[in-house]
Formats: structure tokens, sequence, C-alpha cells
């Protein structure tokens, strides 16, 4: 009996890519907002926003490795933190860097449900 492709690993590979690549952003954006933020004497408010905007891409980037280990609690943690990342777009001034991390948020999410039956079914 000839064995069955496994369709789902490409699919995994690329959602963990397109992980990294949020984390990648995000630490990028929070290390610009912390620069700012310093340039301006908010010392306070640059650690809370570094803390927490780095919290955010670290857990997105073990998001991205854990993936393949195909478990559920990975994948609702997951669909769990975009969420709350899209959420946090919206809590202080929106501009052009906040809709394009919205729609990379939201498309990833969109990819993750769009196979999260098959992924569900093989954990």
């Amino acid at each position: 009996m000839p064995k069955k492709r496994d369709t789902l690993s490409p699919k995994i590979k690329t959602a963990q890519i397109l992980l990294y690549v949020d984390a990648f952003i995000w630490f990028c954006l929070g290390t610009y907002l912390v620069a700012e933020m310093l340039s301006f004497n908010n010392g306070v408010s640059a650690v809370l926003v570094g803390l927490f905007m780095y919290m955010s891409a670290a857990a997105m980037w073990v998001s991205g490795v854990m993936l393949k280990k195909r478990k559920n609690w990975v994948y609702f943690f997951t669909l769990a933190l975009l969420f709350v990342n899209i959420l946090l777009t919206f809590t202080d001034q929106f501009g052009i860097v906040d809709l394009l991390t919205f729609i990379f948020d939201f498309l990833i999410v969109v990819f993750l449900v769009s196979f999260g039956g098959a992924y569900l079914k093989k954990s």
C-alpha cells in the first residue's frame, strides 16, 4: 500500500516562517519604540513597552519552533498570541506600521485556521 503524502508539513513550515518574520517585525518595532521613547526621557515607559514587545516577539518565535510538534495547545496558544497582538495594535496611535503588523498578523491567523482542522487531527 502506498504511503500517504504528508501535505501538512509544508503548511506548518510556511506558518513557522511567517511567525519568525512576524517576531522579527515586532522585535524591530519594539527596538524603534524604545529608542524613540528614551530620546524623550521616558525611561520607565520605554522599559515597559520594550519588555512587552520583546516578550511578544519571543513568544512568536517559540510558537514557530513549537508548531512542528503538532500539539493542540501550541496551535491554540499561537492563535491566542496573534489575537492579542492584533488587539494591542489598536491600543496606541495607529499608523502605517500598525496597519502592516495588523495585516500580517491577520494573514497568519487566516493561514493557521485554513489548515487547523488537519493540524488538530494529527496532534
